[in-house]
């Protein structure tokens, strides 16, 4: 299990350095529909929503951000062949696979290293984490307080990044076989921890183009929301949002309970 100060010294090696990536803007009308497609699709299947842990399992360190998109594309090319077969993949389209990867990475990696700041300033609380949890509460961790479980998001202080928080709140659900079964998500209460993508600030360092959040800002955001009644979910409430995930992955998807 990484440290926080072992994720901050990998990124900071060139070999880990953000690769190259297609810009929107450098593209013609046509080729940004082709991008869009790409963006459109809701999920690309359990390979990679699991991705970035079988990796990290693998290399028993973090994986650069190269050999993950190395490792994904084709996955996410082999998930279009079989659920959207009328997709005719482009040259361009390969582009946004990566494109959505390389932003796939910086989230997981953030992510990683956020977790493992809570497991070092606050071990007395109880984090609980899962690639399920993430993908069909759209939820990034859980936190269970003394008095309370925070359902927390993380996402970069833009106002791109916080209307897609909104809208993926009406997005949730998990694909078995070819069938869709929806999740209805409820963000009511929940905890966003922001991060700054261009320069350090009081939340933000930025280590080799990769935004980290600050031990201090993530104690201090924390303890504020505990405090707060705005904010998080009493663990003694008779029916949680937890409560509720567990039993529709009872229901749904037995085999990962």
């Amino acid at each position: 299990m990484l440290t926080s100060k072992e994720i901050e010294n990998l990124l900071a090696k060139e070999e880990y350095a953000p690769i190259k990536r297609i810009k929107k803007k450098d593209l013609t009308d046509e080729q940004r529909q082709e991008v869009n497609t790409i963006e459109s699709i809701v999920s690309f299947g359990e390979d990679i929503i699991t991705l970035f842990d079988f990796l990290l399992d693998l290399k028993e360190t973090l994986p650069t951000q190269k050999s993950f998109v190395d490792a994904g594309v084709n996955k996410m090319l082999s998930h279009l062949a079989t659920h959207k077969p009328e997709i005719e993949v482009t040259p361009i389209m390969v582009e946004a696979c990566k494109l959505r990867l390389t932003r796939t990475y910086m989230s997981k990696v953030i992510e990683l290293h956020l977790e493992a700041l809570v497991r070092e300033e606050l071990p007395q609380y109880k984090m609980i984490l899962h690639p399920l949890i993430d993908s069909v509460m759209g939820i990034d961790m859980i936190l269970e307080t003394e008095a309370k479980r925070h359902y927390i998001h993380v996402t970069s202080n833009t106002p791109m990044a916080i209307n897609m928080l909104k809208r993926k709140e009406s997005r949730g659900g998990y694909r078995v076989g070819k069938a869709y079964i929806p999740y209805n998500r409820d963000f009511s209460g929940d905890l966003v921890l922001k991060y700054d993508t261009n320069q350090d600030s009081v939340s933000t360092k930025i280590i080799n183009g990769f935004p980290l959040f600050n031990a201090e800002f993530v104690v201090w955001r924390i303890e504020l929301a505990d405090m707060s009644v705005s904010f998080g979910e009493s663990l003694n409430v008779p029916y949680s949002k937890l409560d509720h995930f567990n039993d529709w992955m009872k229901t749904y998807i037995p085999k990962a309970v």
